[in-house]
């Protein structure tokens, strides 16, 4: 029995040092070893931290949750979500976070207000293919795992469409845990410069009233503070106005696709670690585990203000009439930020001959440039009181579920009057995107109708802690709404048309008794040359402004009560 103990006493030491010793060697642990290391620590810990299958990647392999229980049980505790290796060649955060977890564990660190849950590897199908050479231009690890999931699915881009089954189990851990914080841990790609790590927040703007100025005024300068005294300074994720970063850097517009602007949706403040990808695999694992120390400490410490905000927040949205949907850059905005980059050039290419960027690592400089990271609302729209979607919509309401959203079924059948949308204008992508061929520019009208429903339809009140997400989920124009995505489509297709011959007649008789038709026929011939000289355009005319056109064409299925 005393060797057992002392042999779970070791194993930790053991495992701390074989993970160091792997990425000190420029190696990235495979999906095996990610879980071994894992199920070691809840052996060793049992007391202190579950370890969990939350749900399976596309590819079968189980996604794995370890809860670290807070110290201090008899409070409400602030939460935090760790989410490794969506992109899989990008595993900083996975080495990171088992040391982490270790030294967590065994009192190195202390959060003792905190409940921390840590998903080892999210894209577990991606992890499963490393190879030598999937990330050109990053600088190790030597086995890379590959972007996408095994349905080829880049799964920071799924977190509203919900294609891959490791989004649904990721869906599951979100809300169960209702996290106050996300980390997502990623690797960067683009300029050269000094730092080791950039940092995209959550859109301040976007996040709210509440917590977008705590992010942006407390929280956001209390963790640049503290990792410029780790000697890990931070910048901005460096998009670039322009070619180079002297151009002055942009915000990062998260939409819900992407895992944190999902999360906003819940107002759970968000962050994406970006290490730099020229730098050393070693170092970027050690800045990433410096960064989620500093941040847990932070919300450890101002757990008790964290909770109420977020209660605040929640609260608001269940109460706020107007909900934007959509961002616009504001470009005549900028605050300056000090920037340690290189000096940049061009020489001619070894290759084309032609002129080609490059960077001077023996010219650094340290100067002040331009940070433009304020946006505003381009499209809002009122919330309604409920929506109605009739039951044969069975995707969209299944990822409904999924998120939380609760809603009550039709008893009989019923005619409700409700304002309904007809889709006007949209445009639609001529590739393929993320299995999509994606909707944009889209805009809608709506009218006051009757409408028919039946037993079993669902009917969703707004009044409901998934508010926001409702409300970007169903609202057309928003960026990522269901509709731009695809799921209703088939509405978009006219499914009856008439015979010419047939019609002529039916149209004749038409004008002959509709004298308002037949003046909005010539008023159309008036104004159109093309069309006056047009005979089919005219037939399509008369028979859309008929009641024999279907009503039900590119009419959107999510009815409103106002």
């Amino acid at each position: 029995m005393k060797k057992i103990i002392l042999l779970l006493l070791i194993l930790p030491i053991q495992l701390l040092g074989q993970v160091r010793l792997k990425y000190a060697q420029n190696l990235s642990l495979t999906y095996e070893e990610i879980v071994s290391a894992y199920q070691q620590l809840a052996a060793t810990y049992p007391n202190q931290c579950k370890l969990e299958v939350a749900g399976k990647g596309d590819n079968g392999r189980e996604i794995y949750t370890l809860e670290i229980f807070p110290v201090n049980k008899a409070a409400e505790n602030v939460t935090l979500l760790i989410n490794n290796g969506i992109h899989a060649g990008e595993p900083d955060g996975i080495d990171a976070s088992i040391e982490f977890a270790e030294q967590v564990l065994k009192g190195t660190l202390r959060y003792p207000n905190t409940r921390i849950v840590i998903i080892p590897v999210y894209n577990v199908d991606g992890n499963s293919v490393q190879s030598c050479c999937t990330r050109a231009n990053q600088n190790g690890p030597l086995n890379q795992g590959f972007r996408a999931n095994s349905r080829n699915l880049d799964l920071n881009r799924d977190f509203m469409k919900a294609d891959a089954e490791n989004t649904r189990a990721f869906f599951r851990i979100f809300h169960r845990y209702k996290p106050h914080l996300l980390i997502d841990n990623h690797v960067s790609n683009g300029a050269d410069y000094q730092y080791t790590m950039t940092l995209i927040s959550t859109q301040a703007d976007k996040l709210g009233t509440v917590l977008g100025p705590f992010l942006k005024n407390e929280f956001e300068p209390q963790v640049y503070d503290e990792m410029k005294k780790k000697g890990t300074p931070l910048v901005p994720y460096v998009n670039t106005i322009a070619e180079i970063p002297d151009s002055g850097l942009a915000g990062f517009l998260e939409t819900p696709r992407f895992a944190t602007g999902y999360a906003a949706l819940f107002n759970c403040i968000g962050f994406v670690p970006e290490t730099h990808m020229l730098k050393p695999y070693a170092s970027r694992v050690v800045a990433t585990r410096k960064l989620m120390e500093t941040m847990s400490s932070y919300i450890d410490q101002n757990a008790t203000r964290l909770i109420a905000l977020k209660k605040r927040a929640d609260l608001n949205d269940r109460n706020r009439k107007i909900f934007p949907v959509n961002w616009k850059f504001d470009k005549s905005r900028s605050t300056t930020i000090p920037f340690m980059g290189y000096e940049a050039g061009y020489k001619p290419s070894g290759v084309s001959g032609q002129p080609r960027l490059y960077y001077d690592r023996n010219r650094p400089f340290t100067r002040r440039i331009p940070y433009y990271n304020r946006f505003t609302p381009a499209d809002s729209i009122t919330k309604p009181a409920a929506y109605l979607i009739p039951q044969a919509w069975k995707q969209v309401i299944s990822r409904l579920e999924l998120n939380g959203v609760k809603y009550s079924r039709l008893e009989k059948d019923t005619v409700i009057t409700v304002q309904a949308s007809y889709i006007s204008q949209f445009q639609t992508s001529g590739r393929p995107y993320e299995g999509h061929y994606l909707h944009s520019a889209t805009s809608r009208t709506t009218k006051r109708m009757e409408q028919q429903f039946f037993k079993g339809d669902y009917l969703i009140s707004t009044d409901q802690p998934a508010v926001r997400f409702l409300v970007e989920a169903l609202s057309p124009e928003a960026a990522d709404s269901y509709f731009n995505w695809n799921f209703f489509d088939s509405m978009l297709q006219q499914k009856e048309y008439f015979s010419d011959y047939v019609f002529e007649d039916t149209a004749a008789e038409l004008l002959e008794n509709d004298p308002a038709l037949r003046e909005k026929l010539e008023q159309k011939r008036k104004s159109d040359a093309a069309f006056s000289t047009n005979g089919q355009a005219q037939l399509d005319f008369i028979y859309r402004n008929s009641p024999y056109f279907e009503k039900t064409f590119q009419l959107y299925p999510v009815f409103q009560l106002p």
